[in-house]
């Protein structure tokens, strides 16, 4: 599988999770509200950052690598962000 294919399904899927769990106030779980934002922010953008550090493996160039690793986590954090907030309000 490509990097672009892998990257696309990691794009999809973290925007995805951020768009769902904000949609349904972090799935009904009774959870201080700390917690929540680290996992729906954090914990979600890092496990993004691990999987887009996977599908562009492809790089040999170490700054390279990282650089489009830290851009497309970027990239999907504020999309997914965009779209909750815009959807359902702040």
């Amino acid at each position: 599988m490509s990097a672009s294919i892998r990257a696309t399904i990691i794009f999809v899927v973290h925007i995805a999770f951020l768009f769902a769990s904000y949609g349904s106030h972090f799935f009904g779980l009774a959870l201080p509200y700390n917690l929540v934002i680290a996992i729906w922010l954090g914990a979600s953008s890092l496990l993004a950052a691990v999987g887009y550090y996977w599908a562009f493996a492809i790089f040999k160039a170490n700054s390279a690598h990282i650089a489009s690793t830290v851009v497309a986590t970027c990239a999907s954090l504020f999309t997914g962000v965009f779209l909750a907030f815009n959807t359902y309000g702040t």
